[in-house]
């Protein structure tokens, strides 16, 4: 792993920091990270933290920390709708780091 990406791993581990929050799952890729977030804590307050708050605060440390910016402006986001769903991402999630020499930014 690059020195960026231990850096990108120190702030997700901290994301469970955040009440209600807790990363379930983490694939860093050298281009691009997945993470499984898993809110609790019952119904969402107004003054609650949303995914988008969590996001934007791991990538902002990120950028402090490292001086620069290596994120894209937005993100990816899905909601997993049950335990079969579930299971799909946390798949592709195992299976995509072998198949990074398959993608059209590979580069060695």
């Amino acid at each position: 792993m690059t020195d960026a990406g231990r850096v990108v791993e120190q702030y997700i581990l901290s994301t469970e920091r955040i009440p209600g929050f807790y990363v379930d799952k983490y694939v860093i890729m050298p281009n691009h990270v997945h993470l499984i977030l898993r809110l609790e804590g019952g119904p969402p307050r107004a003054s609650a933290p949303t995914v988008s708050d969590a996001v934007g605060a791991l990538k902002r440390l990120v950028n402090r920390k490292l001086g620069m910016n290596i994120w894209q402006r937005s993100f990816h986001e899905h909601v997993i709708r049950g335990e079969r769903d579930y299971r799909e991402i946390w798949e592709y999630m195992d299976e995509n780091p072998a198949k990074w020499a398959e993608d059209r930014y590979y580069a060695q």
